[in-house]
């Protein structure tokens, strides 16, 4: 069998597999306001800059988003999924 390369992320001291990784959009808040999956198979988002370009492919969105204090994070899909699911109950924020 020929080897084959497996990516994979370091979440809480675990190799978690790039294909159960996703990239949470983080408002300012603290709620996950949106999800892409590291692995479309077609493209691999495995930096922080290659998945902000996937949410906001303009800069000015990007730099717009970032000055209102939105921040990535990689995490497990279902754990993304589960925050993504959650009403975000803060008072005055639009995520």
């Amino acid at each position: 069998m020929a080897p084959r390369l497996v990516a994979s992320f370091e979440l809480d001291g675990e190799q978690v597999p790039a294909a159960e990784c996703d990239w949470q959009l983080i408002a300012p808040c603290g709620c996950v306001s949106g999800l892409t999956v590291v692995d479309h198979g077609d493209l691999f988002l495995g930096t922080e800059e290659q998945a902000w370009r996937e949410f906001e492919p303009l800069a000015r969105d990007r730099k717009r988003l970032i000055a209102k204090g939105y921040t990535l994070a990689i995490g497990r899909c279902s754990d993304g999924v589960a925050a993504f699911g959650r009403k975000c109950t803060h008072k005055g924020v639009n995520p």
